[in-house]
């Protein structure tokens, strides 16, 4: 075996132990957000279980879906022969549901569901991609003081859209083209991997879609989910 071959596969061998590193990095960040989340509604019980009991649901359904990110991103695949036949607009609700808001963030929020319309895949990650914009608008809407998010449905003749838009900080021209690479991430200060993106695309793409962004810096940026129509 020649030198350039060993030293390619060295490499290579590095970066899936870094895919592995980083992602092991982002469950212990998002498991502990969910502890302690657990742990306030503890010290304050009473009246308090069912919050808990919601707050152990939503730890074991992300937890669930990071251990679909990890199979994804370091195999480079997801498993479309799973894949069937789910409402997006029941979708976005579950996800809703099973979010951890902190206080006023769920207010934030606004949707548009009323032209609700079937897509071929996993709702668990459809979730995640869901679940991943939210804590990215809802950490930029937090870091610029200002900022809503809405969320609404487009029906197409062939592809059918899911537009998620924010107008907190926005995205800097130079960094767009990268936001859907691995490893790239404007919020290392706060705890981004420039992991979760890059596993949106993936996931989008074993639908037969896409996921792309537009953003102006200080106003808004805006991602459009495209799903094939189901005939």
């Amino acid at each position: 075996m020649s030198k350039l071959s060993l030293t390619a596969r060295k490499l290579s061998g590095k970066q899936e132990v870094q895919t592995v590193v980083t992602l092991a990095s982002s469950i212990v960040h998002e498991i502990k957000n969910y502890l302690t989340a657990i742990s306030i509604c503890s010290e304050l019980s009473g009246m308090q279980l069912e919050n808990i009991r919601k707050k152990v649901r939503s730890a074991d359904y992300i937890i669930g879906n990071l251990q679909l990110q990890i199979k994804g991103i370091v195999t480079g695949e997801t498993n479309p022969k799973d894949f069937k036949c789910y409402s997006i607009a029941r979708n976005i609700k579950e996800s809703l549901e099973q979010y951890p808001f902190q206080e006023g963030e769920r207010e934030l929020i606004t949707l548009d569901l009323s032209k609700d319309f079937k897509y071929k895949g996993n709702p668990a990650l459809t979730a995640h991609i869901v679940y991943n914009l939210l804590k990215n608008a809802l950490r930029a809407i937090t870091n610029a003081d200002k900022g809503t998010i809405s969320i609404r449905l487009e029906p197409a003749s062939k592809l059918n859209k899911l537009i998620f838009r924010d107008t907190a900080s926005g995205i800097a021209k130079e960094f767009l083209p990268k936001i859907f690479r691995l490893f790239e991430s404007q919020m290392t200060e706060q705890g981004g991997t420039g992991v979760g993106l890059a596993f949106c695309k993936v996931i989008m793409k074993s639908y037969g879609g896409d996921i792309t962004c537009n953003s102006i810096l200080g106003k808004y940026t805006e991602f459009v989910l495209s799903f094939p129509r189901i005939f």
